[in-house]
């Protein structure tokens, strides 16, 4: 299968990318091609522990960004915290197409109790931390069920960008909402704003 990366990500030169996993400790890093980060996502938190919590980092807008001392790139920080395994997949449903295939927003999972959690950062780079050897273990036959190699190491989309290969990130509009909208529409379920990171 060819690594594809999400809609709202692009490079012009993929090569050197491929479905692949590398263990380092309790660590996991993977690439995956983005129809499998939903799937990956499924199965990874039915595996977890309740109670779980999402989070989303939103970038901050360009005004956001001048009222901030020094530097540029932060992001909005938002919990929705002691989920149940239904309420993560209700939320999978509603919004894991638009999560996926954002290019601006990092995301994620995570145990309330415990240090397990699974993070999709920039150009869909994956990201899982198992406080527990068993979900290591699930962890990675998740990850060769969907096709990923282990390997040593692997090349992620920010080891092959370049002035010659430039990566862009745009946001997705999936079923008229964006990311951004997300707060807002879980704020009643209790999605709160942490901080600025």
């Amino acid at each position: 299968m060819d690594l594809l990366l999400p809609l709202g990500n692009s490079l012009p030169d993929l090569t050197g990318l491929e479905n692949a996993y590398a263990v380092d400790g309790s660590a996991v890093t993977a690439v995956l091609s983005a129809q499998q980060h939903l799937p990956l996502l499924r199965a990874f938190t039915q595996a977890m522990s309740e109670p779980e919590f999402f989070f989303i980092e939103l970038p901050c807008t360009d005004d956001e960004e001048k009222e901030l001392d020094g530097g540029d790139c932060h992001y909005k920080l938002y919990y929705l915290d002691n989920c149940t395994k239904p309420v993560i997949k209700a939320v999978l449903d509603r919004f894991g197409d638009l999560l996926c295939e954002d290019g601006l927003c990092r995301f994620g999972f995570g145990e309330n109790e415990k240090s397990t959690e699974i993070y999709i950062r920039e150009y869909g780079v994956i990201s899982i931390w198992c406080e527990e050897d068993e979900l290591l273990k699930k962890a990675e036959e998740i990850l060769k069920g969907l096709g990923a190699a282990k390997k040593q190491s692997i090349v992620t989309p920010w080891d092959i960008i370049s002035p010659d290969n430039p990566g862009t990130q745009t946001a997705v509009t999936y079923e008229d909402m964006r990311t951004e909208d997300i707060p807002d529409m879980l704020k009643d379920a209790g999605m709160y704003f942490d901080r600025i990171i």
